[in-house]
């Protein structure tokens, strides 16, 4: 669980570890033995309880997971379900008002998709997942107005684009980074190159 890396919910942690010969009774039992040793904090939440790993438990776990040579099978999980987390809380990129929304609901989750945005990007990382990963995050940067880390990661997902990437993925990068652009410098054009790259795939694809 060290790679989580803010507060988490009992499915952020069953997502990373529940594998085979594992499974969800074992990571809630063995979550349950921390929380009782102070080893991980505890929070009540309107949704429910959430969780983090105290500072130092955290640097000295992540150490013995990166020694154990299994980081890289857990970081693919991680980033997945940060995926999963940012589709299933997606709403319209141009609707502002309810990008306010998408930003409350999983603020807490920013560092998580920083991380995972940064593993996979890295060289033992996938260009599917970060692909998939810039799409979905382009909301939650833009609607906290982090306009230019809005940017530089849909340059990095453009840089690795390629034709057969999933055609709405590459819309919502190509239109994320016009917006970014447009609220960051104004209108120009590179602004509205990156509108047409994304209107042009909307028209080849037939997408409203």
């Amino acid at each position: 669980m060290s790679i989580l890396t803010g507060h988490f919910t009992l499915e952020a942690s069953l997502a990373v570890a529940e594998e085979e010969g594992i499974g969800q009774a074992d990571v809630t039992e063995a979550m349950g033995r921390l929380v009782n040793k102070s080893l991980i904090g505890s929070r009540m939440e309107s949704g429910g309880n959430s969780y983090r790993l105290l500072d130092t438990t955290r640097t000295y776990a992540f150490e013995k997971l990166i020694s154990s040579g299994e980081h890289d099978t857990i970081a693919a999980r991680h980033a997945n379900f940060v995926v999963a987390l940012l589709e299933a809380n997606s709403g319209n990129l141009f609707d502002v008002g309810a990008s306010k929304g998408v930003a409350s609901s999983i603020r807490e989750y920013l560092g998580d998709v920083r991380s995972a945005l940064d593993w996979s990007f890295g060289v033992r990382g996938s260009d599917g997942i970060a692909i998939r990963l810039a799409a979905a995050g382009a909301q939650l940067f833009l609607s906290m107005s982090l306009l230019l880390e809005c940017r530089n990661w849909m340059l990095r997902a453009i840089d690795r684009m390629r034709d057969d990437c999933e055609p709405r993925h590459q819309m919502e990068i190509h239109a994320s980074l016009a917006l970014s652009l447009m609220f960051a410098e104004g209108n120009s054009e590179k602004v509205r190159d990156a509108f047409n790259a994304a209107l042009a795939i909307a028209e080849r694809h037939g997408d409203a």
